[in-house]
């Protein structure tokens, strides 16, 4: 296994709850349409309250892709162990935005292997979003409204 790198990941994690403010962010639930986005954006988006946070489950043509939930926004880092795997996850809020970010640690004996997803939510008033989302470097930036 590779410590140093999972002690950097959770120092920078530690250091980036510390730095947290409170959020003034506009929660607005309901259905969103893509404005305008690259490639991959979903056509639909429905934002609920969940888990200290919000949720957004995003769909296209009917067919619902990966929910995305913003959970316990500004109560640190949060670490999942699972068999053969450990999640790391923080979620942030400051301003007009909130980011979230999960480090999924495969574990084999011997060997690691590190996936990292970043979700950043720029809130634009009440009915107007950006969706920014990464997963291993690749990833798409879609605008909401209602």
């Amino acid at each position: 296994m590779h410590w140093p790198c999972l002690i950097l990941i959770l120092g920078l994690m530690i250091s980036g709850s510390a730095l947290a403010q409170e959020s003034r962010l506009v929660s607005s639930d309901g259905l969103f349409r893509l404005n305008s986005g690259t490639d991959n954006c979903p056509f639909e988006i429905e934002r609920s309250q969940d888990c200290d946070g919000f949720a957004m489950h995003p769909s296209s043509n009917g067919v619902a892709h990966e929910s995305v939930r913003f959970c316990q926004i500004n109560k640190g880092f949060k670490v999942q162990q699972k068999p053969g795997q450990k999640i790391l996850s923080e979620v942030v809020s400051r301003d007009n935005y909130v980011r979230k970010q999960e480090t999924t640690i495969y574990i084999d004996k011997d060997n690691s292997l590190s996936l990292m997803q970043e979700d950043t939510v720029i809130q634009e008033g009440p009915d107007k979003f950006l969706w920014e989302h990464s997963r291993n470097g690749r990833g798409f930036s879609c605008l909401y409204s209602k």
